[in-house]
């Protein structure tokens, strides 16, 4: 309910709102709201994206360089923003190489975590092994989870998903694959033509 500044409307039809109030506030709100979900939506990807693209401006940059003694098609400037941006990908991975190589003092670390559990009243009894060894954190993930009944009657998911180089993407896929999968099995609904 916005409250009007007087009962007679403005010229043209219009009302005026007190401050804070009516459709602007509105829409400010629910841009907030879009905000907060769109961070929520992007920070898991955010590692993954920027490792991607640091790739991508590498090989670039050597196609780039490759170009520039041959055909010489992209000008120089084009060469110059993929080439310092493969520069500052690489310096930032060797400079994390080297930390890292300079803080690891410690040897491997060889404890074997275990998870047990049990679904379908103890009819499928599981283990999840997994020891960290000579990286700085875990970088697997698995899943065990009961699947929604309505979609998949007595179904169990098991996933081990290898981190390769980092716990990012496997963490997300973790996140991802249980709804993905229900999501993909769904009935879906198809409108017909008379």
């Amino acid at each position: 309910a916005h409250r009007p500044l007087a009962d007679n409307p403005a010229p043209g039809g219009a009302r005026g709102f007190s401050a804070g109030e009516g459709p602007l506030r509105d829409r400010s709100t629910s841009a907030a709201a879009c905000c907060g979900s769109m961070v929520a939506l992007i920070t898991p990807w955010f590692p993954f994206v920027v490792s991607c693209v640091g790739r991508v401006l590498v090989v670039l940059s050597i196609i780039l360089w490759v170009d520039r003694i041959t055909f010489a098609f992209v000008p120089p400037e084009g060469r110059s923003v993929v080439f310092h941006g493969a520069l500052v990908f690489l310096a930032q991975a060797m400079v994390r190489s080297l930390i890292a190589g300079l803080c690891a003092t410690r040897p491997p670390d060889t404890k074997v975590h275990t998870e047990t559990g049990s679904f379908l009243s103890d009819a499928v009894s599981w283990a999840a092994c997994s020891m960290r060894g000579w990286r700085d954190a875990m970088e697997d993930a698995h899943v065990v989870r009961l699947l929604d009944p309505a979609v998949f009657p007595d179904t169990v998911l098991f996933a081990v998903l290898d981190g390769h180089g980092g716990k990012e993407v496997s963490a997300l896929a973790a996140s991802m694959l249980v709804a993905e999968a229900t999501r993909a099995m769904r009935p879906r609904h198809v409108c017909s033509r008379p």
